[in-house]
């Protein structure tokens, strides 16, 4: 039987990334990192429990994946213009967060 290998989809994962980034929906400076958080908000978690095997239920499953991609999403989403980093500075994360 073949090893299940995650990272096997990590090339589908960028060229939607770069698709949605030409579009200008998400503002993907790193697809490389991008891929690799997407995959630990999403995929790692289910990897970790099952190394010392423990399974998640359905609703744990589909509340980590919702909020997995929510996150992300919510990161990469591009900031408004008046919030946008300067060329150069690294994103904090912080350019959506509106105060309150």
């Amino acid at each position: 039987m073949a090893a299940v290998n995650p990272q096997r989809f990590a090339p589908a994962i960028a060229t939607a990334l770069r698709d949605l980034a030409k579009r200008g929906e998400l503002d993907v400076p790193n697809q490389e990192l991008a891929v690799i958080q997407f995959y630990a908000l999403t995929v790692y978690p289910h990897i970790v429990r099952s190394m010392f095997g423990i399974s998640l239920d359905p609703q744990a499953t589909e509340e980590l994946l919702t909020s997995g991609v929510d996150t992300f999403v919510n990161y990469y989403r591009p900031a408004a213009p008046a919030q946008a980093a300067r060329p150069g500075q690294p994103r904090t994360g912080q350019e959506s967060v509106k105060a309150p």
